[in-house]
């Protein structure tokens, strides 16, 4: 089976920004151990003059098209000739595309038979974060085609019961071909290592900086004294996206004398990231909003003890008290680190169930498996259609 995978990568494969990122990529390492699967990947680069390939592994392939024109939307439509030159010459059985976004109206004109689409986030829950002017018309944008656009695709992969719940409130599943697969983690993080029993009294965030993902609230907990005392550092990893936000979070550190307890990380790559959680911390997710989010599924992998307020997909991830701890108001995120032992039998049992939760839901051969088993699905729904 011949596959075009249209996603968001970077040139350097080594510098992940993101879950959706991440979780493509996680992807197409579990479809290399299929045997009968050939991914040609395509993504559009603004950083780039003219179209390039590399061959990623045995049997994926990675085409990279520049965008001609600085709005984006524009592109959208104007640059369509280099995709679908792309996509007739390599010929493919299933066309797959990651997001339900603006991307999609580069294929208003054509049949949508074989088309697949994964959603990752959810626009219309997540335009109230956003306050630039330039920021609100980009998601009305998106939100408009998450609406009226998307639904016109009929094979859908959803990455949570929570996206999918949220699109059946409002159509009639009896049109549409869907499955729900989790994202996956690399398959790096399952790999067998020495366990430690300690847990460091450190706390962890990784992923975007932004409004949505609430890193303020977190920092602010930390200004509490039985807090500051107990744990000795936070750590960041990540990145902003918008410099006024990255003004705000720094002289709030700045002014409540957190510097030295405050480490930036900045994105590190993954293997990064796996040299980090050879020791196990206190990772904090306090998002606003979340759809599935794979920072979590990483630290649930490596055995961290994972701390999430409890809204959209995280609730999939999480059952208080058995892999990790949700919490709704942020005086219960207060209350939660301030009674952790962490040298319990208890938080031994969380973090050894967090690994097996993780090795259930996010192993990337059993996710790539799952979706190569849609994509026969889809081609058979096809076949049937002829007759």
């Amino acid at each position: 089976m011949k596959v075009v995978l249209l996603a968001d990568l970077p040139l350097d494969l080594e510098k992940i920004n993101g879950g959706v990122q991440s979780a493509v990529l996680n992807l197409l390492y579990g479809f290399n151990y299929i045997d009968e699967l050939w991914v040609d990947v395509i993504v559009f680069n603004s950083k780039i003059k003219t179209q390039k390939k590399i061959v990623f592994l045995d049997n994926i392939t990675i085409y990279f098209i520049p965008i001609k024109y600085p709005i984006i939307i524009i592109d959208y439509f104007l640059n369509r000739k280099a995709l679908f030159t792309l996509i007739r010459r390599l010929n493919p059985d299933i066309i797959h595309i990651q997001a339900a976004a603006p991307h999609l109206f580069r294929f208003a004109f054509v049949n949508k038979k074989n088309i697949v689409i994964t959603q990752h986030g959810i626009m219309q829950k997540e335009t109230r974060f956003v306050k630039t002017f330039t920021g609100r018309i980009k998601y009305f944008v998106k939100i408009f085609v998450e609406k009226f656009y998307y639904p016109r695709f009929k094979n859908l992969i959803f990455i949570s019961n929570y996206n999918l719940n949220l699109f059946k409130s409002t159509h009639n599943m009896n049109k549409y071909n869907f499955d729900k697969i989790y994202n996956a983690v690399n398959i790096q993080f399952f790999e067998n290592e020495k366990k430690t029993k300690k847990i460091e009294k450190e706390l962890v965030y990784v992923g975007v900086i932004n409004k949505r993902k609430n890193l303020e609230i977190l920092l602010k907990t930390y200004t509490i004294p039985i807090i500051y005392n107990k744990y000795k550092f936070l750590n960041i990893i990540g990145g902003f996206l918008d410099i006024k936000y990255e003004n705000k979070i720094k002289s709030f550190i700045e002014n409540n004398n957190l510097s030295n307890k405050v480490r930036f990380w900045g994105w590190l790559t993954q293997k990064q990231l796996l040299q980090f959680y050879k020791k196990k911390y206190i990772f904090v997710l306090p998002s606003l909003q979340e759809t599935l989010p794979v920072s979590i599924a990483e630290a649930l992998s490596k055995g961290q003890i994972v701390i999430a307020r409890s809204v959209g997909g995280i609730n999939e991830m999480i059952i208080n008290g058995f892999n990790g701890f949700l919490f709704n108001k942020d005086n219960e995120l207060v209350k939660i680190l301030e009674n952790l032992d962490l040298s319990s039998n208890q938080i031994l049992r969380i973090s050894e169930n967090a690994v097996k939760t993780a090795k259930i839901n996010y192993n990337p051969l059993d996710v790539a498996k799952r979706t190569y088993k849609f994509y026969q699905n889809v081609l058979k729904d096809i076949e049937i259609d002829k007759i």
